[in-house]
């Protein structure tokens, strides 16, 4: 037995203090900690994500402050006849598509969704495009005059091997639903 006045029992009565404070530490203030730092982060990741939507809702506060200033004739497509206004939104998707580097495989007339107060001719097109221009393309759309709306959108993603942009190549369908007056009657 070791006597109590010893220098082996005050090591031993030390490594045991030791092994006590180190178990606390593991098991109680290790975790803790970890606790508090995750918190943390996600205590400021929610706070910028706050701050993003203040942003994003001050702008559309903007925008409906503003929207007496802006003639929905200038965003309603028009045209003579439904064929010519038909090819009109055709080419200027094809535009669209070449300025932001897309190919298009296939541009279809799509059924048109109803729309209060106004008529709707609708097209489907189909390309291929890099996720970056995919992107873009889905903006430049969207943010179109007159007014194109993308109505539905199907994307899949293409496994190329001689793929040269890091972005992934995916194909698309999208229906592009636009607003739109037959000056001459349908």
């Amino acid at each position: 037995m070791i006597s109590p006045h010893t220098p082996l029992s005050r090591v031993a009565a030390l490594g045991i203090f030791a092994l006590l404070v180190m178990s606390v530490w593991v098991l109680a203030i290790s975790p803790v900690l970890q606790i508090k730092t995750t918190v943390a982060s996600e205590l400021t990741a929610a706070h910028l994500e706050k701050d993003r939507l203040t942003r994003a809702a001050a702008n559309l506060t903007y925008q409906l402050e503003n929207i007496d200033t802006v003639d929905v004739q200038d965003e309603i497509w028009q045209a003579r006849q439904l064929g010519e206004m038909t090819a009109r939104i055709q080419a200027r998707l094809g535009e669209i598509a070449r300025e932001n580097g897309v190919t298009l495989r296939a541009v279809t007339p799509a059924a048109a969704r109803d729309m209060p107060h106004v008529d709707t001719t609708a097209l489907r097109i189909e390309g291929e495009a890099d996720l970056g221009q995919f992107r873009n393309l889905i903006l430049s759309i969207e943010h179109h005059s007159p007014t194109l709306f993308v109505e539905r959108a199907t994307i899949r993603r293409l496994n190329r091997v001689e793929r040269q942009s890091e972005q992934p190549l995916v194909f698309f369908q999208l229906d592009i639903a636009a607003p739109i007056r037959v000056e001459g009657g349908k």
